[in-house]
């Protein structure tokens, strides 16, 4: 079998076994893809449901408030605090899940872009690479802190718009407490929502290059891979050559003894003739 035909199995090997999807890359990509599908799957319908869920309970607190005003005033005012506390939470939380989903589309994209043309590699670019992790897994840390410290003071807004619905029906003026936790929750919202686009932010980096230093860690590895194949390939043949070659020359060597041993023969009966 000549080298270039040979060449050419290891190549129709070589792609039949990348349109599989067997490759360490793909299979790595492919997985990370399955997973930011799912999860966006799953935020989207978190979404939706919130957006669902606000939309009824503001329905619902619209009509007690309209009709507590007539009938009973303390009503109307806690429906009326309860109703502010939903539509923030609303515009709050669609806006945290809008900035999650808009996360995972950009890492999607990022993911078939180097799934197409793998990032640039070398051991003093892959060195800046895990440096820039390490620095943003701090500033991760940091952004997550103050997140939290949000939520807190979200929880807080909440206790007190929990204690002047409360006292509305004690007395209406306590109603201002209740009044006063919203404009705390809307100030604090605020401050949630811009947190959390920096800790998403800063996780779309990370994950970012994270992947693209696994893509370039699983291209090398299948890089090698397709080398201890070919030469896998390639060295049956040899093998093949020698062992042809070693039973030609065996039936030389047998022939050329058969050839003496006639001629022995031949020799031992002239002999006998002449006597």
């Amino acid at each position: 079998m000549s080298f270039s035909l040979q060449k050419n199995k290891i190549m129709i090997k070589y792609t039949a076994i990348k349109e599989r999807g067997i490759f360490m890359k793909d299979r790595f990509i492919q997985s990370q893809l399955t997973t930011i599908n799912e999860k966006l799957e799953e935020n989207t319908k978190m979404k939706s449901n919130i957006k669902l869920i606000s939309d009824l309970m503001a329905i619902a607190l619209i009509t007690f408030t309209i009709g507590g005003a007539f009938s009973f005033p303390p009503f109307a005012l806690a429906s009326g605090i309860c109703l502010g506390t939903s539509i923030i939470a609303k515009k709050k939380y669609n806006q945290i899940y809008s900035d999650k989903i808009e996360r995972l589309n950009k890492e999607k994209k990022h993911l078939e872009t180097i799934s197409n043309k793998v990032p640039t590699a070398s051991t003093e670019l892959n060195k800046k690479r895990m440096k820039k992790i390490k620095a943003l897994r701090n500033a991760k840390k940091d952004a997550e802190s103050s997140y939290e410290t949000s939520k807190s003071i979200n929880g807080l807004a909440h206790v007190i718009e929990t204690t002047g619905v409360v006292l509305s029906f004690v007395n209406p003026w306590f109603s201002l407490i209740g009044f006063g936790g919203l404009v705390v929750n809307t100030i604090n919202s605020k401050n949630m929502i811009k947190k959390n686009k920096e800790k998403e932010t800063i996780e779309n980096r990370i994950n970012n290059i994270e992947n693209d230093l696994q893509v370039i860690i699983n291209e090398e590895r299948d890089k090698q891979g397709q080398r201890i194949n070919t030469r896998k390939v390639m060295k049956p043949e040899k093998e093949n050559k020698k062992t042809k070659t070693n039973t030609l020359n065996q039936e030389a060597v047998d022939k050329y003894v058969d050839n003496l041993a006639n001629q022995n023969q031949d020799n031992k009966t002239n002999q006998k003739i002449k006597k």
